[in-house]
């Protein structure tokens, strides 16, 4: 055991590392999603959208029955009251008759819609504009109402369909594809619930856990061919290949590197896991989903959506099976 630590603290180069610090840190900044977010992958694309899945999660579980409207209505006005609450300790709202939730939407949408405006409503724009950007309450607030109208209005026109409506979008052409495809976007419109887990959610770890695989290999090359180099500039392997210990000792090192490898690995994997708790996404992992169940619910509605390639669904599927 002794033997194969030494052998590990010869591959772990401390100037090595440091170095591979450094080009850790450039490489998460260049080129992770997680580094980017939220800047794509949300309704919103704002820090709240993923954030406030979870926090329906928590209360609904990860599925939302279509046709479960009071649910939705008791969460919605409980967020206008909210946000209407905020509003009224404003006194130039109030002088233009803006003292709720929808009378200040419906200002803003006629607002956003126009193409001049007069100097009044210039300001009133600016006004609004700070309520829903700039103000940290107001904003979260009203980017969750978006958040949650945009759940219904896509539930509402691709799951739990009529047998009529569903029909209609076949004629449409809705189930073009592959007979994959077209098994699974069926199986999809013709429930009767929604996955409240955050597709956004999936594609930053989908496209992260290629990115961070690359990192771990160069990283690992990057500290074992200086450790292979020093051992044949030494003549070492010529000398180990001949003799009984020395081909013991070259499993040993074998084995080192194995171990320097996964030590690797886990490192930048706790890493992006400190990450993706600091940006605030960790909260899908908590009470009704669970660690393991939270990516089986991803991996499904990645399954049932996608046209990837037929390798990468095998994957998909294998894994499902094991988790569940």
């Amino acid at each position: 055991m002794r033997i194969i630590i030494n052998e590990c603290k010869k591959i772990l180069d401390i100037r090595i590392i440091l170095l591979l610090c450094m080009f850790s840190i450039l490489y998460y900044m260049t080129f992770t999603q997680i580094y980017r977010y939220p800047t794509g992958g949300q309704v919103t694309n704002t820090k709240y959208d993923i954030p406030f899945t979870a926090e329906l999660v928590k209360e609904w579980g990860p599925k939302w029955k279509v046709k479960d409207e009071k649910q939705y209505q008791e969460k919605h006005q409980e967020l206008e009251k909210d946000f209407t609450k905020i509003i009224k300790q404003d006194q130039e709202l109030s002088k233009r008759g803006i003292v709720d939730y929808e009378i200040f939407n419906k200002k803003y949408e006629e607002l956003g819609q126009k193409t001049t405006l007069s100097k009044q409503e210039k300001e009133l724009g600016k006004i609004l504009e700070n309520y829903v950007f700039y103000n940290d309450k107001t904003s979260k607030i009203f980017l969750d109402i978006q958040a949650l109208e945009h759940i219904r209005e896509f539930q509402g026109s691709e799951y739990g369909v009529s047998d009529k409506k569903y029909k209609e979008l076949k004629a449409d052409g809705f189930f073009d594809g592959t007979k994959l495809y077209q098994k699974a976007i069926e199986k999809r419109v013709k429930r009767d619930y929604i996955s409240l887990v955050h597709e956004g959610v999936f594609y930053i770890l989908q496209e992260d856990m290629v990115t961070i695989g690359g990192l771990i290999m160069i990283c690992f090359f990057a500290l074992i061919i200086p450790y292979q180099l020093k051992q044949r500039l030494r003549q070492v392997i010529p000398i180990l290949a001949t003799t009984k210990t020395g081909r013991r000792i070259y499993q040993i090192q074998l084995i080192a590197s194995a171990l320097v490898a996964l030590f690797v690995g886990i490192l930048q994997m706790a890493v992006y896991g400190i990450i993706w708790h600091l940006k605030g996404l960790s909260g899908l992992s908590r009470r009704h989903l669970l660690f393991y169940r939270s990516w089986v619910l991803l991996l499904r509605t990645h399954l049932e959506t996608s046209e990837k390639r037929f390798s990468q669904r095998l994957i998909l599927r294998a894994l499902i099976r094991f988790w569940t």
